[in-house]
């Protein structure tokens, strides 16, 4: 360790000690300030913020060694301090060590030789004391870091498995249609009429699409976990991607008798993503026609003010709870909006959704009440020129 730069405060009554350890100090390139007593040492050291080392006698007029070690240790002052003494101060200089000193001196002929050893020892025992710390605390932080990132890990495992269990829910129905209806189409002792086999390949087409939606929302949100959702910005008629959409879902309206309202404001084209946005209102008409009694009704509805465009999907189904729509964009969770049906609601889907939303600088909302039906809308800013475009 070298002693260049090093400041260390000697504190001593008597003018002839201080001057022969101050030159014995500098002489090997250490930097000395003196004090005469204990209440003056106190005053340095609130005053000189960079002391290395406190070098003090034991007894002295106003305030002792030993009452200087507790004053400061008192304060937590982190600073190493050795104490003077002679034989018959053995004891007390014992006691010093206890209250918090780190060595001790004997004022005898070999002092000289003495004080730098000392000096030199506790340096490098404080040093070393101090990277320790700062290596505990490194390691501790560390730790923490490591638990939080063990934590995000477990929460994207459940995810995962959360996601692959409501996936492998949902395909489970469709895909033994899929293939009941193949092995009719495949058997030849079945006399199917032309007309009937167009109605069974339809509905394999129909639902193999929609099983593929489902694969499709699940890459979706593993992406969007990642940051990877990309967006292809490009002018579009939101009215008209509502139009087409309605069109397609009125064929499962007619199974349930459900009439479908529509209330469309003039409303002029945006820049968005149009096959992002279109995959949002899938899933807000898909959800509402799910939920939806026999012989009721969904309204769309298309609004406009000053800043914000809004498409709003308003169903007469069951309705959500207050602690089910704290869930609802939870992709972890599972949402169960009658539990005795095990009816689930597309709980990935809606995350996605709420996801898509945002990137585009808007938001999702959801306002509903048990039995009285729900209301989904999406806002999407009119300008996006002066928002920043998130792509990837």
């Amino acid at each position: 360790m070298t002693s260049k730069n090093l400041k260390i405060l000697l504190v001593d009554d008597d003018p002839l000690v201080l001057e022969m350890l101050g030159t014995i100090l500098e002489l090997h390139d250490f930097v000395v300030e003196t004090a005469e007593n204990g209440v003056e040492a106190l005053e340095k050291y609130k005053s000189i913020p960079d002391l290395d080392l406190i070098v003090s006698d034991m007894m002295m007029p106003r305030m002792s060694g030993l009452d200087l070690i507790k004053a400061l240790r008192v304060q937590k002052a982190d600073i190493p301090i050795i104490i003077q003494t002679v034989n018959s101060e053995i004891k007390v200089a014992l006691e010093a060590i206890k209250s918090g000193a780190n060595d001790y001196l004997l004022k005898d002929e070999v002092i000289e030789d003495a004080i730098l050893v000392s000096v030199r020892r506790v340096m490098e025992k404080h040093l070393l004391e101090k990277q320790n710390l700062e290596l505990m605390k490194d390691l501790a932080l560390k730790n923490e870091e490591l638990e939080t990132s063990n934590r995000e890990l477990l929460k994207l495992n459940q995810l995962k498995s959360n996601l692959l269990g409501i996936v492998a829910y949902d395909l489970r129905n469709p895909l033994n249609s899929v293939i009941r209806f193949c092995e009719i189409l495949l058997n030849k002792e079945f006399r199917i009429l032309p007309t009937e086999q167009d109605k069974f390949l339809t509905y394999i087409n129909n639902t193999s699409a929609e099983m593929l939606r489902m694969v499709n929302k699940l890459l979706d949100m593993k992406g969007i976990e990642r940051g990877k959702l990309e967006l292809q910005y490009k002018q579009c008629s939101l009215t008209k991607l509502v139009a087409d959409r309605i069109k397609i879902i009125q064929v499962m309206a007619k199974n349930k008798n459900i009439t479908i309202h529509t209330e469309f404001m003039e409303i002029p084209e945006i820049e968005c993503d149009p096959i992002r946005i279109t995959h949002v209102i899938d899933i807000l008409m898909s959800n509402a026609m799910k939920f939806s009694s026999i012989n009721s009704n969904i309204y769309v509805i298309l609004a406009l003010d000053e800043h914000m465009v809004t498409i709003s999907v308003r169903d007469e189904g069951i309705g959500i709870s207050e602690e089910v729509i704290a869930k609802i964009f939870n992709p972890i969770q599972q949402v169960n909006f009658i539990p005795e049906k095990s009816a689930k609601s597309d709980a990935f889907g809606l995350a996605i959704a709420k996801k898509i939303i945002e990137t585009h600088h808007g938001s999702l909302d959801v306002r509903s009440k048990l039995g009285l039906g729900s209301v989904v809308s999406l806002s999407l800013p009119i300008d996006t020129s002066h928002l920043e475009r998130t792509t990837g």
